[in-house]
């Protein structure tokens, strides 16, 4: 059977006193176990209220996921 794997990083920074944050995600692809792959996909969003960074983080990666922009 084959094997692929994707691995979803999402990471997010903000300035505390703007009360914003930036919001990174990281989508890759690996055919080999033990390894991470290439980047297949990738996003960055600025301007997010600091509140809502990692909610928006989390939910926009599983978006991604569910939309079926990752390739099976």
């Amino acid at each position: 059977m084959p094997y692929l794997r994707h691995t979803i990083t999402v990471d997010f920074s903000g300035d505390h006193d703007r009360q914003i944050v930036g919001v990174g995600i990281v989508i890759q692809e690996s055919r080999q176990r033990g390894r991470r792959g290439p980047i297949v996909e990738s996003e960055s969003v600025q301007g997010i209220q600091s509140r809502r960074g990692a909610k928006y983080a989390v939910l926009r990666a599983l978006r991604l996921a569910a939309e079926g922009e990752l390739r099976t």
